[in-house]
């Protein structure tokens, strides 16, 4: 997955520009050759008409073919997940809306243009994406050696796809074993491990929204309360073996 974002604020028609151009070059050495571009909805069409033209741009809702390479354009809401495979270029989506688009096997390859100047930052370090500029690509936040063995044995027995009433305990179980033990837990990195690992969106909502009760002081339903001790001391013993 190539993942490439810009550090700008809009709106910045040069710096989309640039964006679309490294897209394009990626989709002309690499494939696939397919770019859609990626709004909050239909109407977000300003940025698009800087780059080419209010006419193209309106024939672009039913893709254009230029070069060997199609272009289209969509909304986060009416994208088909289960089309051909391509590079989405985003325009102003949050880190939460790109993280939704990891989960999607069509995609393969993200170019980010934010409109707020940290609107998709937790997104490029969570997924060490390049900053076009500088040509550096941002620190991927790591995980607590314990938390991520722990993330490990969850990605290996859970239903990532759709969570069972015994997946959703084991999850309860295995976050009051960390937070028992005071690891920390970042919303951001854990969910960029599990966008990573294949977790379906809804599962990892449900999996951070449990993140945020216990970093925000409250508490669930739910899960083991014993045997937390044990379950700490595995995953200890798994990082001093590795």
């Amino acid at each position: 997955m190539k993942r490439v974002y810009i550090d700008t604020q809009g709106p910045d028609y040069d710096a989309a520009k640039k964006v679309v151009q490294e897209a394009i070059k990626v989709s002309k050495v690499h494939g696939p050759r397919k770019i859609v571009f990626l709004t909050p909805t239909l109407g977000n069409t300003e940025w698009l008409e800087e780059i080419f033209s209010e006419k193209v741009t309106g024939n672009l809702r039913d893709g254009i073919t230029t070069s060997g390479i199609t272009f289209s354009r969509d909304s986060r809401k009416t994208f088909d997940e289960y089309n051909d495979d391509c590079l989405v270029v985003t325009y102003a989506l949050s880190s939460d809306d790109i993280f939704e688009l990891e989960n999607i096997n069509r995609i393969k390859g993200i170019f980010a243009i934010p409109w707020m100047k940290d609107g998709c930052l937790d997104w490029a370090e969570g997924m060490g994406a390049l900053e076009i500029n500088s040509g550096k690509r941002k620190v991927k936040k790591g995980l607590n050696c314990v938390v991520e063995k722990a993330l490990d044995q969850l990605s290996n027995s859970v239903n990532k796809n759709g969570l069972h009433s015994s997946d959703k305990d084991q999850i309860k179980t295995f976050l009051r074993a960390l937070n028992k033990h005071d690891y920390s837990l970042n919303e951001n990195t854990i969910k960029a491990y599990l966008a990573s690992n294949n977790w379906s969106t809804k599962s990892i909502d449900y999996f951070i929204s449990h993140v945020e009760k216990l970093n925000s002081g409250s508490y669930f339903q739910g899960g083991s309360k014993t045997g937390l001790n044990k379950l700490v001391k595995k995953w200890k013993e798994e990082c001093e073996d590795t």
